[in-house]
């Protein structure tokens, strides 16, 4: 990959949406980004690595034992 390009936000309307996608797939060696592409994708990385709180198991009582 030659060049990564931050730029704009996601076109709203859909001819725009299709217009963006047809010149962003154009392009060579160059990936389009918008701002909100770019927030999505460090939301998740955020998530992927946020700590998880601990798992709080039940103890089991002689009742739910089958046998």
């Amino acid at each position: 990959m030659a060049a990564i390009v931050i730029i704009g936000r996601n076109p709203t309307k859909v001819v725009e949406q299709r217009a963006f996608e047809q010149y962003r797939n154009s392009l060579k060696d160059v990936l389009v980004i918008t701002f909100d592409e770019m927030l999505e994708r460090l939301e998740a990385i955020h998530k992927a690595l946020a700590p998880k709180p601990p798992v709080v198991l039940e103890p089991i009582s002689d009742e739910d034992l089958p046998f």
